[in-house]
């Protein structure tokens, strides 16, 4: 019952972030045709739930998706596939402390008068950090769901 437990959590939650990741990978295209003060006002307006709200679901998916990795550590090949999932998880984490949050912080506080002439760098490194950020957390999805089917499939062939 923990293991399904545990597993539910890890994988809504894990989904939770990747649609939200998602969202940013989609958008992509559009928002790299936008003018300086658009984008300005796009990213200081239409993401203001983002932080908080993934602030609370990734380190929420990491811990629950560690607790499912200790309960599966003997069972292949859920172990090693929840333990990409994890690796995911965590790459992506350290992925967007590294080149996302930077641009947050700079970005945050710009004005529509301020706004630097090399924006378009800024808003390059902000856009792709998401696109990396949304293939990391797409492969951990796909991998806790790979483990999680490898898992049911060993235990219906052992009721037989």
């Amino acid at each position: 019952m923990a293991l399904k437990t545990t597993r539910f959590i890890s994988l809504y939650l894990t989904a939770l972030l990747a649609g939200l990741l998602f969202c940013h990978l989609l958008e992509l295209p559009n928002k790299m045709k936008l003018p300086a003060a658009t984008w300005l006002t796009v990213q200081q307006t239409l993401y203001n739930m983002f932080g908080p709200v993934s602030s609370v679901i990734e380190p929420l998916a990491i811990v629950s998706t560690l607790v499912v990795l200790l309960i599966v550590r003997r069972r292949q090949p859920a172990f090693i596939l929840t333990l990409i999932g994890l690796i995911c998880l965590m790459a992506h984490l350290v992925s967007w402390l590294l080149v996302v949050n930077p641009v947050n912080l700079e970005v945050n506080a710009w004005t529509q008068a301020g706004i630097p002439g090399q924006w378009t760098h800024v808003r390059n490194r902000w856009e792709y950090g998401h696109a990396a950020g949304s293939a990391l957390v797409l492969a951990a999805l796909a991998a806790l769901l790979a483990a999680a089917m490898a898992d049911s499939d060993a235990s219906s062939r052992a009721r037989r």
